[in-house]
This record gives structure tokens, sequence and C-alpha cells, in this order.
């Protein structure tokens, strides 16, 4: 009896002695280092004895380079622990249910498990890689930070006590925060979040509100959308993106699941919300990565294609009739073994990723959809390790698994196997389940002749063909077609009555001589220039904008039903009559060419006209005050009514009968073209952009231009120009003022008067811009005056003086001067520089008389063109001796080579000068009398 006492006080001695003796493990050297310092522990010994930290309420291991927390689910009476900043992937912490304060923020956490612990209150976890978290069990949580991290799913509707929530920075698609009554501050930025719904009955107590940065956020349920929406209080420093409003009533998409079993499935895996009504919220299921229904009952997957994120997926052995998985791109694995399949598609655009595939056990599967059907029957990878039955074959269209279509073409065939659409040897056919499938098609420059087969082709949106040997082309079964271009071909007709979204056609440079476009009602685009066409169809286009019809033989154009006709090309046809009135979306018209003979333009504002060649006698443009460009050129134009024209840049008028023209209101013109007219003044004072003039061949008297001082060339030869002032014009490159009766002529930059037969300038020493400099074309021939300085255009390439009055030119520093027509003028002497003497360029052209020195002071005049003739040399040839006969005295006699240089000075003995020491060859003789000095050219010959 006393034995039986005694054991059961052996047996709890015993228990309580094992219990103390129990050890923890604690693998992380840092950890248990941890232990070690706060005396729970004695040696590093990968343990610890349990008992010594059961009871502890704080661990504070911070930032001290833990990678392992294991041993941490023995502190069953821990109240705290601050693990923040380590490198720790797992913690376990469900046996401490009195835990209150969790800091385990900057770590390696993939996953968060608390539900076990009902006193938490805080919980700081940010900067981890959490993908979901749920803290539905912790009702008295009043603050959560979870921000930074990979969270598509944030479960908070336990969380009664919430006050504070921050989870910025994750991957949410939808926030509900119903129940979440005591919140006062939410921040929710940089989410993927659809809708936010706080309609808790509390929002009174919101003090803060962000949900910045969701691009897809629409809808924000509250308790008081209205007030909300007109920010009123307590809602007037929320802030959210713009494309979300306010409203009583938020929900999100859901995804059709008609199949109980899947459903069922999805719901014992957390993904369903509403069990049993045949639907999934959409946003929660597109998270899922990974899906194992195996062995499930499940005979209908649909609902599958809402699982984008989709990667890995075993529905094996199951009873599935028809599986689509076109639209779950991202797949990598899937195993749909042992099924009832006749139907599988996994022609996702992504085939390259799906290395691990198993179709077996399918013995109804004929033909399995994929995005190449060529490579998957050829055996090239990832296709070499598919694994399907034997009766089991790949295409890209399984509705023509095994078709081919007639392609008798070796050209357009070898193209398509060019581009993949084909293989093997060239034996005129394709498949037709691949080619069925293709949207875009490009055989252009192929040296095809014949595209028999492109009726296969029967989901073609854009066609290249251009550039072959077409002859014919038959597109009738090609009804999704929105784009052909066919140009430069042999084509003489194109039937477009299947092919009724067409909306962009090219057919230029063929043989068509007419086309009728009725049958394309969403034509926007028609380029048919260079053919025949006499006639051309648009009555059927009321999309039309763009018409390219020029180089044709069309009489007449009937636009009547093209009211959003913006650009129009119908140059070089034998149009008579062209009507766009009322066209108001007109902005570039081009009826160059034509034979027309009027232009009405009521109710149109073109921005750029181009009407040149035709026979038009009046043009008004007072209603296109939008105008950049008018070329009106080559008419019968009497009359041109610019009106308002600030922002015209370029204008072309010219050969027409115009005698004027008022410019008054195109300030904005850069270049202006009017010669070949009648003009008889020209008043360009408003337009002080003005680049470029030209105004030949009219009948102008005066041209004023101080108020152009950008212009950079000026042609207005053939006038009636008496005096020309271009000091203010510094910029000018080319002057042809030829064929004037100039006598008055002041140089870009240089100073003058009015009056008398010679105008002297001099423009080197004035103190003008240096823009003078860029002056490269000078042309003042046939024109009265007699003097012209252009030693400061250093730039000048071209210079035409023929026919003036030029008594001296100085070239020697016009070092680019290529061309040089100094013909038919009184010049005795061209003054250059030693270069140029030495090669005076090809294109220099003088009249024989005149000579080129470095030094025309001493020869600048001519002896046929001096008008003193008391002094006689001779004879001329001279051999040993030069006779000078002179009827006044003789001071000196000075005699120069034509290149300037002195040669011989004489002070005596004037009558006979000794010459025998002289080469044969030209020279100048200049003798200085008492009437002043006078020179004679002469010849040397021995």
């Amino acid at each position: 009896m006393k034995t039986l006492c005694f054991l059961p006080l052996l047996l709890l001695v015993t228990f309580n002695n094992i219990n103390a003796q129990q050890k923890t493990f604690v693998p992380d050297d840092v950890f248990e280092q941890y232990l070690i310092n706060k005396t729970w522990d004695d040696v590093l010994d990968d343990s610890v004895l349990t008992a010594s930290i059961s009871g502890q309420p704080l661990v504070d291991v911070r930032n001290i380079g833990i990678n392992d927390l294991t041993g941490i689910e023995d502190f069953v009476g821990l109240q705290i622990l601050h693990c923040e900043d380590n490198n720790i992937p797992y913690i376990s912490i469900s046996g401490a249910t009195g835990l209150r304060d969790l800091y385990c923020s900057n770590n390696q956490l993939t996953s968060l498990d608390v539900s076990q612990n009902p006193a938490l209150k805080l919980l700081v976890c940010y900067g981890n890689q959490i993908g979901s978290l749920d803290v539905s069990q912790n009702i008295v949580l009043t603050s959560l930070s979870c921000s930074s991290n990979s969270i598509k799913m944030l479960n908070v509707s336990g969380a009664i006590a919430l006050t504070g929530l921050s989870c910025e920075r994750n991957k949410l698609f939808s926030l509900d925060l119903t129940q979440n009554i005591a919140l006062k501050t939410l921040n929710c930025q940089y989410n993927q979040l659809m809708i936010v719904n706080i309609a808790n009955g509390h929002n009174d107590l919101i003090t803060s509100f962000n949900a910045l940065f969701n691009q897809f956020l629409t809808c924000i349920g509250v308790d008081d959308p209205v007030k909300a929406n007109n920010d009123e209080s307590p809602y007037t420093n929320w802030v959210k993106p713009a494309t979300a409003t306010y409203s009583d009533g938020c929900t999100l998409p859901r995804t059709y699941v008609p199949d109980d079993q899947f459903e069922r499935v999805l719901g014992e895996l957390g993904y369903d919300d509403i069990p049993g009504d045949d639907s999934v919220t959409t946003a929660y299921i597109s998270i899922i990565e990974t899906l194992d229904i195996a062995v499930e009952g499940i005979i209908d997957l649909t609902g599958i294609k809402d699982f984008t994120s989709l990667i890995d997926l075993d529905c094996s052995n199951n009873q599935v009739v028809e599986l689509d998985l076109s639209q779950n791109k991202l797949l990598e694995k899937l195993n749909c073994s042992n099924n009832n399949l006749t139907g599988l598609n996994v022609r996702n655009g992504t085939n390259y990723l799906l290395t691990a595939f198993n179709a077996t056990g399918n013995p109804l599967l004929g033909c399995i959809t994929v995005d190449d059907e060529i490579k998957a029957n050829e055996g090239f990878p990832p296709y070499n390790l598919w694994l399907e039955d034997a009766t089991a074959g790949y295409s890209a269209n399984c509705s023509f698994f095994g078709v081919k279509t007639y392609v008798p073409d070796d050209h357009f065939e070898q193209a398509l196997i060019n581009l993949g659409l084909d293989f093997g040897v060239l034996d005129d056919s394709v498949s037709a389940s691949v080619i069925s499938r293709i949207t875009t098609l490009n055989v252009a420059s192929k040296y095809i002749q014949d595209l028999t087969g492109i009726e296969g082709f029967i989901n073609l949106e854009v066609l290249n063909c251009y550039n072959n040997f077409l002859q014919n082309l038959d597109l009738t079964q090609n009804s999704s077609l929105e784009y052909l271009s066919c140009y430069t071909n042999q084509l003489a007709d194109l039937d477009l009555s299947g092919n009724p979204s067409l909306n962009s056609l090219n057919c230029t440079n063929n043989e068509f001589t007419s086309l009728d476009m009725t049958d394309c009602p969403e034509l926007v685009y028609l380029n048919c220039q260079n053919n025949q066409i006499s006639q051309l169809i648009l009555t059927g286009n009321p999309k039309l904008e763009t018409l390219l019809c020029r180089t044709n033989l069309i009489e007449s154009l009937n636009l009547t039903n093209n009211s959003l006709l913006r650009s129009l090309d119908c140059w070089n046809n034998r149009l008579t009559s062209l009507d766009v009135s009322n066209k108001t979306d007109l902005i570039i018209l081009d009826c160059g060419s034509n034979l027309l003979t009027d232009l009405p333009l009521d109710g149109v504002n073109l921005v750029d006209l181009s009407c040149d060649y035709n026979m038009i006698q009046s043009l008004d443009l007072s209603g296109c005050t939008s105008m950049n460009e008018l070329d009106c050129n080559d008419n019968q134009l009497t009359s041109l009514t610019l009106g308002a024209k600030s922002s015209m840049w370029f204008l072309d008028c010219s050969r027409n009968q115009l005698q004027s023209l008022d410019l008054q209101e195109a300030s904005g013109l850069v270049d202006f073209v009017c010669t070949n007219n009648q003009l008889q003044s020209l008043d360009v004072s408003n337009s002080p952009l003005l680049g470029g003039l030209y105004c030949a061949n009219n009948q102008i008297e005066s041209l004023e231009l101080e108020n152009n001082p950008d212009l950079l060339t000026l042609v207005c030869h053939h006038n009636e120009i008496t005096y020309l002032d271009l000091s203010a014009n510094l910029k000018l490159r080319t002057i042809w003022v030829s064929d004037n009766p100039l006598v008055g002529f002041i140089e870009p930059g240089g100073t003058g008067k009015k009056g008398g037969e010679t105008l002297n300038t001099n423009i080197s020493g004035l103190k003008a811009s240096l823009a003078i400099n860029d002056l490269t074309d000078l042309n003042i021939s046939n024109t009265d005056l007699s003097s012209i300085n252009v030693l400061n255009f250093v730039y000048l390439n071209s210079l035409y003086v023929q026919g003036t009055q030029l008594n001296s030119l100085d070239v020697s520093g016009n070092l680019v001067l290529k061309y040089l027509n100094a013909t038919s003028t009184p010049l005795g002497c061209i003054q250059v520089n030693q270069n140029q003497l030495n090669s005076i360029p090809p294109g220099w052209v003088k009249d024989a008389a005149t000579i080129y020195s470095v030094d025309c002071q001493a020869v600048s005049i001519r002896e046929d063109r001096v008008p003193d003739e008391s002094i006689r040399v001779y004879p001329n040839p001279a051999g040993d001796l030069l006779t000078v006969d002179s009827d006044i005295p003789i001071i000196n006699v000075e005699i120069y080579s034509l290149t300037g240089k002195r040669v011989m000075l004489v002070y005596s003995q004037f009558s006979e000068i000794p010459v025998s020491g002289l080469a044969d060859g030209t020279y100048i003789m200049k003798a200085e009398t008492i009437n002043g000095v006078t020179s004679r050219k002469f010849t040397v010959k021995h």
C-alpha cells in the first residue's frame, strides 16, 4: 500500500526532470550567441534549454545578421519580438499566443502566419517578399504596416480594432475595409488597385486617406459619395487618382465558373468568396501562379482564361472535354493527362515557355492547337519535350487540320517558306491551318506573277504585295482585310466587293482604267496615282480623308459624299471643274496641271493649295485664313485676292497676268515669287520675314526693301527699276538686278545718294553687321551702273556685270569667286590678286581688250577708250624702238607688263624709247603730262 502511494509522486518528479532537460534547436550561431549574451544559454551547440526561453516576454535581435530564427517557436511566453533588418526567410510564432507586438520588417519573408496570435496589437512587416497576408483573426490589432512587399491579397476583415493601415507599394487588386470601423489612417499608394471599399459607417473618423498611383483604380466605396465627390468634410483631405470616383457600391469583376466541382476546389483553396454562385472574383484568381486540381471530377474548366498569372497547371485525371489555354501566356508546365479531351488549345503566343507538357491518356484528342505548327510537327524545341498520344497532331488552326491550300506560283510559295509559313520543298501547297491564322502578310518585291492561295488567308488584315508582276488579284475571301498595298504591278482590275473593312488602299503604278470603291465604306486612305483611270467612284466612302489620284485621265470627280476629306491630290488629270466647297476639313489641295478655269473655295479653309498650270482667271482666298503655302503659277490670273494671310510663308503666282497684288496682310511671307506678270509696283513693307523675293520680268519701277532685314535672295531683273537701296539688307546672298535702267545702287550695308550717273559707295569702313559677307551671287548686268564695290563680299561665288558702264572693278578680295562675266563694259583693267592672276578661273570671261592686273592704277584705262588723243605711239607692234609723238610736254613715262609690274621708267628722250630689252608681248605705257596721266597699249615683237 505504501508502494502504491509513492508511485504517482515518482512519476511526477520524473516527468518534471525530463521536461527540464528538453532542448530547442537553434541552428543560427548569431541567434544562439544572443541567447548566450542574455544568459539563457551557455555554449554554441545549436541548442538551448527550452525551459530557459519558454517564459521570456521580450526578444530583441534587430539588425544583428541572423539568417535563421528557428527556435523562436518555443518562446511561448513571448509578448514583444524585434527581429527587423536581418535575413530571415521564415518565422514560426504560432505558439506565442500572447504575442502583442511583432517587428519583422526588412527580411526575406515570403509568408507570415499570425492566425494563432489573438493578442497581437502591432504588426510591422514592411520590406519583405510576402505574397498574401491574413489578419482576420487578430481582432485587437490596431496598427498594421505591411508596405513594400508583394502582397496580392490582404484580408483585414476581422481586425475591427484596426486604426492605422499602411499597405503601399504592393500588388493589391482590391481592398475591403468595410468591417474596420475604427480606421483612422490609410495609405495604399502604388498598388494595382481597381476598387477600395471603405464604406464602414465611420468615415468621419478617417483623418488621412491616400490612394494615389493606382492607375486602374476607378471606384472607392464610401459612406457618403455625394459629399466625397464634392470634396466636403470629412473627405476634404482625401487624395486619390483622377480616374477614381466615390460610390456607395463598388464591386470587382467576376469570372464565370459553371462547373460546380471546379468552383468547389477554388473555394477550398481560398479563391472563392461566394460559394455556389457559378463565379469567382477575377482579381483573386488572376494572381494564382500554381493550380493543382487533379482528380477532382471536373468536367468543364470554363473560367481558366482569367488565371492570367498561371505558370503551372495540373488538371490531370478529371473528365475535361475542352481545354482552352490561349489566354494563359505565362504557362510553363501543363499536365492534362487522363481526361476526355477532344480539343486542346495552347496557342497563347508563348509556347517557347511551355517546356513541360503532358496530354497523354486522351484517346479522342486528334489535334492540338499550337503557336507554330511547322516547328511542332518537325519536333523543334520546346515541342520535342511534349508528350501526347500517337493519335494527336499539331496545328495552328485545328479547324483546318490536314487541309492544304493550292499555291501554284513558286515565288509566292518560296516567300511563304522564307516567312516560316511553309516548309520543305516547293510542292505548290501550304498548310491551310497555318495561313488561316495570319493577319499580316508582306510578300512585296518577290517577282510573284500569281497570288492564287491568298484566299486561304481568311483572317488577313494587312497585305503588302507591291512591286511584283501581278495581273490579277482575287481578295473576295479576305473579308477582314483592312490595309492593302498592291502598287507597282500590272493590275488592270480590282474587285473589292468582299472587303467591307478596307480602310487603306495603295494601288499606284498599275493599269487601272476605272476604280469603284463603293463596297468599302470604311475607306479612309486611297492612293491610286499613276494609272489610266478615267472613272473614279467614291460615293460610298463617307469616311475618306486622303485621296491621291494624280497622273490619271479623270475628267470629273464627284466628292459630294466625302465630307471628311482632309487631303486631295488630283494633279495632272483632265478635270475641267472641281467642287470642294464646304469641305470644312480639307486642308491640303493639289489640283495643278488640269483644265480648270475656275476654283470656288467657299467654306474651305485650306492650309496648302497648289493649282498651278491651269487656266484659272480669278482666285479668291480670303476665306482661307490658315493658309501656309500657295502655288498658283502658270494660270491666266488677272485677279488674286489673298485677304488675311499672317501664317502664309510661301507664295508663287508667277507667269500670270497680274497687274497688281495686295500683300498688306501677308505678314508671315518668307518666299515670294511673282515673276513674269504685269506688275507695275510691289509693296512688301509688311512682310518683315521675307527671305526670298523673285519679281523678275515685270514692269516694276521702284522697290523699297528697308523693312525686309532678313532678305537673302533678290531676283528682280528685267524691270524698270532706276534706283535700288539695299543698305538695310545685310543678309543678302544673291542679288540679280540685271536688265534694269539702274543708275543708283547701294550695296548691302552701303551708303549713297540718289541721282547722277555714278554712285560711289564704300562699305569697307562701315561698322556694319558681318552678315554682309554672306553675299554669294550678284548680278547687275545690263544696267547703267558705273561703279560697284564688292571687296567685302568675301563669299561671293558669282558676279555678273556685263553690259554695265563700270569703269573699274576690283575682285582681289573675292577669294572664292568662281564665275565672273565682265563683257561689254568700258573696263580696261580688272584688279585681281596674285593667286588669281596666276590661275584665272575657267568661269571668268571678259572683253579681249580688258586685262587682269594686280595694280590697275597703272593700267586702268584702255587705249581705245582714253579721250586724250594728243599722245600717239608707233610702230605697233614695235621692234627695238617705240616712238612717242606728243602735242604736249611729257614729264615721265612708265611701262608696265599686263601683270601690273613696272618694267621701265623714262625721264627724258621720250620720242624714241628703246624696247629691245623687253620680251615679246603686250605692254602698257603710262605717260604723265602737264594735263594729267594718259595710257597707251602697245606690243613688242622682235
